[in-house]
């Protein structure tokens, strides 16, 4: 993406905070990634799993845990899926991405959601374990029309230029762990921080194949949904400039190496 297009979102992104590139990708490669996903979870395969207070862990832990598969977010399928590669690294919005990041992207995580999160008001800067955690950027891929019932996206434009918010003190990331009432205490703040300057939520309304690319200090979250089990599919990628992420932080046992998608960086596993 090149020309006045690509200026425009990179002066909405730089003004507001966001861009959206509407039905940037089409339905049948992101169905594919969303049917590579149940089948592989249909044969039992082993995925990363992750709910805030549960924390990260394992699929076959699911039960133990007192959840069930739509009730997670599935980290880096893309690693099981070249469907779901082919649309984290897709040339539709990756070159936007770059010229963002103002070089080549990394990927650091990827994740997949069934229904909305409900996550409240935060900046995803605060959870980047990186020492340029602000050389960074999510972007959210609308597999399912997405609206005020079904848990839509809401960003407070203009949000990304507020004084950084410190925890404890002095910190720059968020350091409680899964720990949900410290996470409600900084999501009223960061709230009470835009509400006093006077910045307001905006919902975003998406169809499938919208591109939403959010800055690392944009507060944003997601409403409720109204809508008992309708899905709000969802792929959450977020990236890093090349020299900000230079060691892949999952700490993979085996190790793991660096690997190329188009423009996009991501980490495999070795032997994988």
């Amino acid at each position: 993406m090149i020309g006045p297009e690509a200026a425009a979102l990179q002066h909405d992104f730089e003004a507001k905070g966001f861009a959206i590139l509407r039905r940037a990708l089409a339905g049948p490669l992101l169905e594919a990634g969303w049917s590579d996903l149940q089948a592989a979870q249909a044969r039992g395969e082993i995925l990363s799993c992750h709910r805030e207070g549960h924390g990260v862990f394992r699929s076959d832990a699911l039960a133990r845990q007192g959840l069930q598969a739509g009730d997670v977010a599935i980290h880096d399928f893309h690693l099981h899926s070249p469907a779901t590669l082919a649309v984290a690294s897709h040339p539709a919005f990756m070159a936007l991405a770059t010229r963002l990041l103002g070089e080549d992207p990394v990927l650091m995580q990827s994740q997949m959601l069934r229904f909305g999160s409900g996550k409240g008001t935060h900046a995803d800067h605060v959870y980047c374990p990186i020492a340029r955690p602000l050389q960074t950027l999510t972007v959210w891929i609308a597999a399912d029309a997405v609206g005020a019932d079904n848990g839509a996206l809401y960003v407070l434009p203009g949000s990304h230029r507020l004084p950084l918010h410190r925890f404890d003190g002095d910190r720059l990331l968020w350091p409680h762990g899964e720990d949900l009432d410290r996470m409600r205490e900084y999501h009223v703040a960061l709230d009470a921080q835009c509400e006093a300057a006077g910045l307001l939520r905006h919902t975003i309304e998406a169809s499938a194949g919208d591109v939403v690319l959010l800055h690392p200090r944009l507060a944003h979250g997601a409403w409720p949904s109204l809508t008992a089990r309708r899905t709000r599919r969802s792929l959450v990628l977020h990236l890093a400039g090349t020299s900000a992420y230079t060691a892949d932080h999952r700490g993979l046992p085996g190790g793991s190496s660096l690997r190329r998608a188009g423009r996009l960086r991501y980490y495999r596993p070795l032997g994988a």
